[in-house]
């Protein structure tokens, strides 16, 4: 919106026509000791039934002010630093003045609270014309007025009033627009009071800013078209002087180094990278890190620990390569997991402990802790059992599709002690069929 700078009014005319202000209640009248006049209609003018309608919304709201809850994670959102990108310069026409765009403001308002939770609502609006005297002659300038309340759960926790100018002559601008404009200033200010955005009046928090952006701080004094004040000067001149320098000498590219990534954003790659092989399946990519003893039974990926994720590409690979292998099994209605058994004849059940089935054969002896039961893809069961070797130890987990060894498992209690002999399979430890013995109930 376009502002005129060193202007004098001239004239003062009387402001708009505004909705009327919010009233009490309709107070009830006593026609005598007995009988009470009846309730007033409610209005037919759409008008007034809104401004009634606010002016009570307004009254409840500061009645209930200061009594506003939220919860630690709430005041921490809300009130930290907005990114610089949402800075602007130029607030009322002031290139000095910063100010946070309104989308970041509302944006941040329904990410925390939730669409609907935090409502700003106009009281009223008028406009005020006058004339002004420029290099160009006397020109019509309406300046427009909106005053409106921030509520938040019901709550009044803020209230502001914003102007605009709008130059009737000025085919680039429209009255729409300049309303909006000072609906949006009412609306941060407002934010300001309810704590939201204050760093935009911090002394310090400004001069960094400029200090970080003297691209952008040249560029509004500029379109101002007034001289920057000495400190903003001496910015912009350091800024263009290393400007020149940089033409003068110009420094060689140098390659630039990937970012660092973070443990979580690693965590985040690797789960994207294990949709991809599963065609997008996350069901897939849970049943397959299961049993690769990577994912904890019922855990879900979302919840995937960080350790989870490979250290090296070789590792990554051999998971990667074997959930490709369960999608395409699954595809062709064979899913490799459900039918991947333990060899149909084995040794009698090893009640000594010594292994049977060669040095793959793992024997798991402990408490069990804890058993899952997950239907399996092309009909059936999966147990999934966890037996911990010693008492406060992280247990180990073990998976059988045979009916008969989970019904077994389901026959037990916690704390039971057992004895789970297994091999070591694709996707973890395998339980071999008739290969869990009861030590002691």
């Amino acid at each position: 919106m376009s502002t005129e700078t060193n202007n004098e009014q001239v004239a003062l005319t009387k402001p708009e026509t505004q909705l009327p202000a919010p009233g009490p209640s309709m107070a009830v009248e006593k026609a005598s000791d007995q009988q009470v006049a009846p309730a007033a209609a409610p209005p037919a003018d759409p008008l007034e039934a809104r401004a009634r309608a606010v002016g009570e919304l307004s009254i409840s709201g500061v009645v209930k002010a200061s009594t506003l809850k939220l919860t630690k994670r709430e005041n921490d959102e809300l009130t930290a630093d907005f990114p610089d990108e949402a800075i602007e310069l130029g607030a009322g026409g002031n290139p000095t003045l910063l100010y946070i765009s309104h989308a970041y403001l509302r944006q941040r308002l329904n990410k925390v609270l939730g669409l609907g939770e935090a409502v700003f609502i106009g009281l009223k609006h008028w406009a005020e014309e006058s004339m002004q005297k420029t290099k160009y002659g006397m020109r019509k300038v309406v300046r427009i007025y909106y005053q409106g309340q921030l509520f938040v759960r019901g709550v009044m926790v803020g209230e502001g009033l914003g102007d605009a100018i709008y130059y009737p002559d000025n085919a680039s601008q429209t009255y729409s627009d300049c309303f909006e404009a000072a609906k949006s200033n009412a609306f941060r200010r407002a934010c300001k009071h309810f704590g939201v955005g204050l760093q935009v009046w911090l002394p310090e928090w400004i001069a960094g800013w400029k200090q970080r952006h003297p691209d952008k701080l040249a560029a509004a004094y500029a379109k101002a078209g007034i001289p920057p004040t000495d400190e903003d000067k001496a910015i912009i001149d350091a800024w263009r002087a290393k400007q020149k320098d940089v033409v003068a000498h110009p420094v060689q590219p140098v390659a630039e180094q990937p970012a660092q990534e973070t443990p979580e954003e690693k965590r985040q790659r690797w789960i994207k990278m294990c949709l991809e092989a599963a065609g997008g399946q996350k069901a897939i990519v849970e049943e397959v890190l299961e049993l690769m003893g990577k994912l904890e039974p019922m855990q879900g990926l979302d919840n995937l620990p960080l350790d989870a994720v490979p250290k090296t590409k070789k590792e990554a690979d051999a998971i990667l390569e074997g959930i490709r292998a369960q999608y395409e099994a699954i595809q062709t209605g064979l899913g490799k997991a459900d039918r991947a058994e333990p060899p149909a004849e084995t040794a009698p059940p090893d009640v000594s402990g010594a292994p049977s089935h060669g040095d793959s054969e793992v024997i798991l002896e402990g408490a069990l802790a804890k058993l899952l039961k997950k239907p399996a893809k092309n009909g059936g069961m999966r147990y999934s059992v966890c037996v911990e070797r010693e008492p406060g130890e992280q247990g180990e987990w073990a998976a059988t599709f045979d009916q008969q060894d989970g019904a077994l498992l389901e026959s037990l209690h916690e704390g039971t002690h057992i004895k789970v002999r297994c091999v070591h399979g694709k996707y973890g430890l395998t339980i071999i069929k008739k290969g869990i013995t009861v030590v002691q109930q």
